[in-house]
C-alpha cells in the first residue's frame, strides 16, 4: 500500500510541480502513472477498485468516442453559455458532459458492444470448428523428401 500511495503522490507532484528535466515531463508521468497501476492490480483499493470505477472502464472507449459529439452539440445548442469561466463551473461543466457521456455510452456499451463481442466470439467458434472439420490437403512445399 505504501508503494501505490507512493507511486499517487509523486503522480500527483509531477503534475502540480512541473520541472525543468532532462527527461520530459509526460514521460515521468506515464512511467509513474505504470506503476500505480500495475500496483493496483495486484492491490486493488476499494476507494478506486469498485462497481462504478469498474462501469467506466467498460464504458471508457464509448466514452472516448461519444464525448466530442457531446461536447459539439453542448456547442451547437449554445449550452456552453450556461456555465461560467471560474474553476466551479468548469468542474460543472466536466460533470455535465461526464454524466451525459457515461449515459449515451451506457445505451451503445448494451446495444452495440456487447452484441457485437458476443457475435465476435460465436464467430470465431464457428471459424475454429471449420478449420479443425476442413481435410487440409499438404502443399507441395510442404511435402518432405
Amino acid at each position: 500500500m505504501v508503494i501505490g500511495g507512493a507511486a499517487f503522490a509523486m503522480l500527483l507532484a509531477e503534475f502540480w510541480y512541473q520541472s525543468q528535466s532532462l527527461i520530459s515531463h509526460h514521460v515521468i508521468a506515464g512511467c509513474l502513472f505504470a506503476l500505480f497501476t500495475i500496483f493496483l492490480a495486484y492491490n486493488p483499493a476499494k476507494v478506486l477498485v469498485n462497481r462504478v470505477t469498474v462501469l467506466f472502464g467498460k464504458l471508457s472507449f464509448s466514452m472516448y468516442l461519444i464525448h466530442i459529439a457531446v461536447l459539439k452539440i453542448i456547442g451547437m445548442l449554445g449550452l456552453t453559455s450556461l456555465f461560467g469561466e471560474g474553476d466551479k463551473d468548469s468542474i460543472l461543466f466536466f460533470l455535465v458532459v461526464l454524466v451525459i457521456s457515461a449515459g449515451i455510452s451506457w445505451v451503445t456499451y448494451h446495444l452495440i458492444e456487447k452484441p457485437g463481442i458476443l457475435l465476435g466470439r460465436k464467430l470465431i467458434v464457428k471459424l475454429e470448428e471449420g478449420r479443425d472439420s476442413v481435410n487440409l490437403k499438404p502443399l507441395p512445399t510442404d511435402v518432405v523428401k
